[in-house]
């Protein structure tokens, strides 16, 4: 995402959306000036494709991990592909979600797989300490835990979540 990102600004490209599955990259805003509106995924919406949120960016990235695209389900029980490194499981501290915003895609990748794994409190505890990144993390229970920074960029997309 920031390589296609990189090409788009030497390009001269100054609006557009990359899409690149949980990688999403707002390039400047919409031809109106406004921020681009970005839907956050709902990971436990059936069909899949609803969103929980909307989030307003603005050359910035966005990036998802959850436990909600790759994983199966034995005996009742979902094996995700986002480990705890201390157990070699799955990691299961009621995080089914994490959103990162940064400035560049990489950041936000590699921070929505950590903040995943250390669960809510670590993981937002990490992300306030890296300057320029916020987060929305989204725990089983439907509630959504956000970043300061990022609460008055984000609108609630259903009515099923609460903003914490």
């Amino acid at each position: 995402a920031d390589e296609a990102w990189r090409i788009f600004r030497e390009d001269g490209v100054k609006s557009a959306v990359l899409d690149l599955g949980g990688n999403v990259v707002a390039i400047g805003t919409r031809p109106d000036g406004r921020p681009w509106r970005i839907g956050i995924r709902d990971p436990r919406a059936q069909p899949e494709g609803a969103h929980y949120a909307v989030l307003a960016l603005s050359d910035e990235a966005a990036v998802t991990s959850g436990d909600y695209q790759r994983y199966f389900e034995a005996d009742g029980v979902r094996y995700h592909h986002i480990f705890d490194t201390s157990t070699g499981y799955p990691a299961r501290n009621g995080v089914v979600s994490a959103t990162i915003v940064s400035k560049d895609s990489t950041t936000a990748d590699a921070l929505s797989t950590a903040v995943f794994a250390l669960g809510v409190e670590k993981g937002l505890a990490l992300v306030e300490s890296v300057e320029g990144t916020e987060a929305l993390v989204v725990t089983e229970d439907k509630k959504v835990y956000a970043t300061p920074g990022i609460r008055d960029r984000v609108e609630m997309a259903s009515t099923e979540y609460t903003l914490q």
